[in-house]
C-alpha cells in the first residue's frame, strides 16, 4: 500500500510546537492503527535549523523533498509576515501545480499568500495577525472567526492549536471519522471541536467577580450565634461511660437531627473532584486489575 507522503517546510526560527502539530497526526506510528502516511521534515538549507525556544534540530533534507510530497505543511513562520526566499516560494507552487496538497499552520498562512496561492479565497492565521493578513494581502479573505480554512488542495489553520483540528481534519477526509477519531482518542483530544479562535482572543478587561455568600449550613439555618446552649446530659445507667470527647447533644433547628448528624457540624464530606459524583458518599471502589 502507498502511503501518502507529508513533508513540512521548516524555517528558522522554527516553532516545535506547531511543528509537532502535524508531527503527531501524521508522523506518530500507533500500534492498534494501520500506518497511511510517511513524514519528513525539509528546509531552504540543511543542517542545523535554530528554534524558538533555544536548541536546535537537524534537517537533513533540503527543498527537493517538495518534489515527492503528496502533502505540504507549512507549520508556521517566525517573524510573522518575513518575506520568504523566493526558492521557498517557487518550490511550493511548483508542488501545488503537480497536484500536492499545501496547508498552513497558524502563521504559515503569509508564505502561502506570499506564493498567491490564497489570491481570491478566504484563509485564516492566529487571531493576533488576522488584521496583518488581511491589510498585506487585500486579495484574501481573511476568517478571524473559524479554526481552519479547507479548500481541498489549499487549506489554512488558525493559531498553533488549531493546526491539530486542521490534520484531524485532513484525516477525516482521508480515511475517515473512525480512523480519525481512533488518532484523536490516542492523542487524548476531541475528534471535531467546535467553536471559533475568536473565544480565546484577548478582549476587553474581563468583569469583576461578583463576591460570593457567606456560606450556610446545609438545613438552610445559619449558624447559632456563639457557642451551642448547654443542655444537661439525660442520666447514665449504672456502669456506661461517657467519653470525655463526646460532642455535646444539641439538634438543628429544622431537621431535629443531632448535631453529629447535621452537615452544618457533622464530620467533613470527602473532596469533590471530576471522578466521583458528588452525591456518592461511599468509599471509592477498590481496583481488582493486577
Amino acid at each position: 500500500m502507498n502511503r501518502h507522503r507529508v513533508t513540512a517546510l521548516l524555517n528558522p526560527p522554527q516553532s516545535p510546537f506547531e511543528l509537532a502539530c502535524a508531527a503527531e497526526v501524521f508522523g506518530t506510528v500507533r500500534p492498534q492503527l494501520p500506518v497511511h502516511y510517511d513524514f519528513r521534515v525539509c528546509a531552504d538549507h540543511p543542517g542545523p535549523l535554530p528554534t524558538t525556544v533555544g536548541y536546535a534540530m537537524l534537517v537533513e533534507d533540503g527543498l527537493d523533498a517538495l518534489d515527492e510530497a503528496d502533502t505540504v505543511v507549512v507549520p508556521g513562520w517566525q517573524p510573522p509576515g518575513t518575506p520568504a526566499p523566493a526558492r521557498v516560494l517557487a518550490a511550493l507552487r511548483a508542488a501545488h501545480r503537480r497536484g500536492a496538497r499545501v496547508i498552513s499552520i497558524c502563521t504559515g498562512a503569509f508564505v502561502l499568500a506570499q506564493a498567491g496561492l490564497l489570491d481570491g479565497r478566504a484563509a485564516t492565521t492566529h487571531w493576533r495577525r488576522t488584521g496583518q493578513l488581511a491589510a498585506a494581502f487585500p486579495e484574501v479573505k481573511v476568517e478571524a472567526d473559524v479554526l481552519y480554512v479547507d479548500h481541498g488542495d489549499v487549506a489554512t489553520s488558525a493559531g498553533i492549536g488549531a493546526g491539530i483540528d486542521l490534520c484531524l481534519h485532513l484525516v477525516r477526509s482521508d480515511h475517515g471519522a473512525a480512523y480519525a477519531t481512533e488518532v484523536a482518542r490516542s492523542m487524548v483530544l476531541p475528534p471535531h471541536r467546535e467553536g471559533s479562535q475568536l473565544q480565546y482572543a484577548v478582549g476587553g478587561a474581563p468583569p469583576p467577580t461578583p463576591a460570593k455568600p457567606a456560606p450556610r449550613p446545609a438545613c438552610g439555618r445559619p449558624p447559632p450565634p456563639g457557642p451551642p446552649p448547654h443542655r444537661p446530659r439525660p442520666p447514665r445507667a449504672a456502669g456506661s461511660f461517657t467519653p470525655p470527647w463526646a460532642p455535646p447533644a444539641w439538634s438543628c433547628g429544622r431537621t431535629g437531627r443531632s448535631s453529629t448528624s447535621c452537615r452544618r457540624w457533622g464530620p467533613p464530606r470527602p473532596p469533590r473532584t471530576n471522578r466521583w459524583h458528588r452525591s456518592w458518599s461511599g468509599p471509592p471502589p477498590t481496583s481488582t486489575a493486577g
